[in-house]
């Protein structure tokens, strides 16, 4: 795989990590999903929540996102083409 085909594909992989954080720390329920993920030197996502973020959450956002990782959950990748 390409370097740069690679960091698009981990990026966007984060940015998928990064919303399922955010939605088991303020509830599925609580958080509503903008646009994100990936772009040209990391990813993001814009969010809904009942409440700002501040940097003084993003230790445990980090650690949530770190915590699902270590689950190893299957993640899969899916082409599809549009008819």
């Amino acid at each position: 795989m390409e370097r740069e085909h690679f960091l698009e594909v981990y990026r966007h992989s984060l940015a998928h990590i990064l919303a399922k954080a955010v939605m088991e720390i303020f509830g599925r329920e609580n958080v509503q999903i903008a646009i994100g993920p990936q772009i040209a030197d990391g990813m993001y996502y814009d969010f809904l929540l009942p409440r700002g973020i501040s940097t003084e959450d993003f230790p445990a956002i980090e650690a949530k996102m770190k915590e699902i990782m270590k689950r190893k959950e299957p993640w899969t990748r899916k082409e599809t083409r549009r008819s």
